[in-house]
């Protein structure tokens, strides 16, 4: 058994879709089947309902879950702790982060930091929110640096955890000009011809953003939506490909709304800030995140109040 088939099945557990399960682990869909299906062999019964949409868990696979959850942040666990030994004297400052944030953010924040601190060696790593979370909580990293939405559901759960508020960031409708300068795709859209969107899935607190946001509109909104993904770049991409709008960080499309590869798809009432924040370790003994964090913190980025978890 390998613990990459428990992290396939607990993927495939939350997001009910092997294809979404598939992309969220950047592998393919034949190859995650396969190896959902070594683990039931492995096993000797059956995990996944495959005869419902979205797929469910049997009741084996569904006490199965709760095992593999313990399992999965225990073996982690023990990894950091064996690596901690191991690098003992080594400050290694090692930080994860949203894949937009660790491209866009990121070196800016560091660029802040190596001004006024020697902090030697960095290990950054780039993942979705999820796997970001995780690698905080089994003590993997030091910081976490991550988009914050009020609506984050009970799986993101980082109360207790110190947190900086190190930047915001702007959600901005976007769609490729017409021959006109003016959105192909343009907000609102009518019931007879609703707006092709392309937007963050559900795994992503950024979709929770999309929704939440066109609920919050007086004007009607009618959009028709085509196409998910759990990576900005790539929904990037779809919009630049002419499939539809969508709403994208500015850090992300900044570039492109100013030379005009991309426009505004609707006026600033669409727009809306999101908070980006950075967490820290509750473990103890580096040196270096405190010099780290006292420094930003001084340095007039607001300490921010942990969330209690949604009712």
């Amino acid at each position: 058994m390998e613990i990459k088939w428990l992290e396939d099945f607990l993927v495939l557990a939350t997001t009910r879709s092997f294809s979404r399960a598939a992309e969220e682990r950047n592998t393919t869909q034949s190859t995650l089947s396969r190896r959902i299906q070594q683990l039931e062999d492995w096993l000797g019964v059956r995990l996944i309902d495959r005869s419902s949409q979205p797929v469910g868990l049997t009741r084996a696979g569904s006490d199965f879950y709760r095992e593999s959850v313990a399992i999965v942040r225990t073996v982690y666990r023990a990894r950091a702790g064996a690596r901690r030994i191991g690098l003992q004297g080594a400050e290694q400052l090692r930080i994860s982060a949203q894949h937009v944030l660790a491209r866009h953010f990121l070196p800016r924040l560091l660029a802040r930091i190596e001004a006024r601190l020697e902090i030697g060696g960095v290990t950054l790593k780039s993942d979705n929110l999820y796997n970001c979370v995780d690698d905080l909580l089994n003590d993997e990293v030091d910081f976490m640096v991550c988009f914050h939405q009020p609506a984050m559901p009970d799986l993101v759960d980082l109360s207790g955890y110190d947190f900086l508020v190190v930047g915001s960031e702007e959600m901005v409708p976007v769609s490729l000009p017409d021959d006109s300068g003016a959105p192909r795709f343009a907000l609102p859209g009518t019931a007879g011809a609703p707006v092709p969107c392309i937007g963050f899935s559900s795994e992503n607190p950024l979709g929770w953003h999309r929704q939440a946001r066109m609920t919050a509109q007086d004007i009607e909104l009618h959009i028709n939506p085509v196409y998910e993904s759990t990576m900005g770049e790539i929904i990037r991409d779809m919009v630049l490909d002419g499939r539809g709008m969508a709403w994208l960080q500015t850090m992300l499309v900044g570039g492109d709304l100013t030379v005009g590869r991309l426009v505004r798809a609707g006026d600033a009432t669409w727009d809306q800030s999101i908070e980006i924040r950075l967490f820290r370790t509750r473990a103890l003994g580096r040196g270096a995140v405190e010099q780290i964090w006292d420094m930003l913190r001084d340095g007039g980025f607001p300490p921010g109040t942990p969330d209690p978890r949604p009712s």
